[in-house]
């Protein structure tokens, strides 16, 4: 929601906001489309591979949650600088 609400306040065209609404949806679908594509389309030996990502995914969550909140933190930093700068 926050995306489609930032891209309609540009002061661009429809399609060029048609356009960047298509960008952010197919990045978006990336993470969760990625192992469901790689297990249709290597069905039994994608489980070596999506087993081994699940098992370094578990032994590193704790620098991966860090990271998102990191990027959390620093979007809400720059949004309130933002918003006290103007």
């Amino acid at each position: 929601m926050a995306a489609a609400s930032a891209i309609a306040r540009t002061d661009t065209s429809a399609g060029a906001q048609a356009v960047a609404l298509a960008v952010y949806v197919v990045l978006g679908a990336l993470g969760p489309g990625t192992p469901v594509v790689l297990y249709f389309a290597l069905r039994e030996r994608s489980k070596h591979i999506l087993d081994d990502l699940k098992a370094w995914m578990e032994q590193h969550n704790t620098a991966i949650m860090a990271v998102i909140c990191l990027l959390f933190a620093a979007k809400l930093v720059g949004n309130a600088v933002s918003d006290l700068s103007s």
